[in-house]
């Protein structure tokens, strides 16, 4: 049975994962979207509540689109807890190649944007072939692609997605990848498919590593993603954790099993988190963590 392993490296908020039966008091304010309070009064109660959370007051300050939640909790719940108010979205995408036909006809002789250079063409390869360009310096990386979306004209229906860290063999760039959108804001498959994710160790290596189940819907869909990427010449799939690209490793045969796993360099707290992150699914309005605190009680 094949299993697909995507190797990533990233880095979360360290949270203390004390088994002390400790009663707390957490915190919570949130920037929302205008007029959208009660809609995600009810998501997050609701969220609270699946996972457990039942003691919370909620405080609006509609004036400045603020909601403030507070919870008491155990101390050792803390790392469930923090991901409700911090969701984590992962996408996955089938990733174009720099030699798609879909390319021969489109025009990147203009492009001169300071800090960044174009993998076109690409004829030693330098490169893996889903990347489309790298840049040094992080800070730049959103400057590089709005100009992109305004100079490069005559893309098929796609979104430019930088890698989450440095790569190639000395670690010194970022990688640009074109992934295929079809015209969709939202990717064909997302952790809103995701059944179950926890933690074990590979059994290889023995570092941490964060598995994922797919749901009934979800595994249809990664066996026909993974079976059309293996059929069209071993496409990549670009696997993006909140807008980067953690992995792109090129399919060579389709899944069929559900299942995938996360595997990086991180330690057992940070693959728990995610893990737990990866189990709140997103929430369907927007907003912004402005502060959280934590007090014994």
């Amino acid at each position: 049975m094949c299993r697909f392993i995507f190797f990533v490296s990233f880095s979360l908020l360290s949270l203390s994962s004390c088994a002390t039966k400790k009663n707390t008091l957490v915190e919570t304010t949130l920037q929302l979207e205008s007029g959208k309070f009660e809609h995600f009064r009810i998501e997050v109660e609701n969220k609270l509540a699946a996972f457990g959370f039942r003691e919370n007051e909620i405080i609006k300050d509609v004036a400045a689109d603020k909601l403030t939640i507070k919870s008491k909790i155990n101390l050792k719940d803390l790392d469930t807890y923090t991901p409700i108010m911090n969701p984590s979205n992962l996408d996955f995408w089938l990733a174009y190649r720099i030699d798609d036909d879909e390319f021969r006809t489109v025009d990147f002789s203009s492009i001169d944007i300071e800090g960044f250079r174009l993998t076109i063409p690409n004829a030693y390869q330098v490169y893996p072939i889903s990347v489309f360009g790298v840049c040094e310096d992080e800070s730049m990386l959103d400057n590089i692609t709005l100009k992109l979306q305004k100079g490069v004209k005559g893309l098929p229906k796609s979104k430019w997605i930088w890698s989450k860290n440095k790569t190639d063999a000395h670690k010194r760039v970022f990688f640009l990848y074109l992934v295929k959108t079809n015209g969709e804001d939202d990717a064909p498959l997302t952790e809103e498919n995701i059944s179950q994710s926890n933690i074990s160790n590979n059994e290889y290596t023995g570092e941490p590593m964060v598995n994922i189940a797919f749901d009934h819907r979800g595994a249809k869909i990664w066996a026909d993603m993974t079976t059309k990427a293996a059929q069209d010449n071993n496409r990549c799939i670009a696997m993006v954790y909140n807008d980067r690209v953690w992995s792109c490793p090129r399919v060579n045969e389709p899944i069929y099993s559900g299942r995938s796993a996360l595997v990086g360099d991180f330690k057992e707290e940070q693959a728990l988190e995610i893990s737990n992150s990866l189990n709140v699914k997103r929430y369907k309005y927007k907003f912004k963590v402005l502060s959280q605190t934590v007090k014994e009680l």
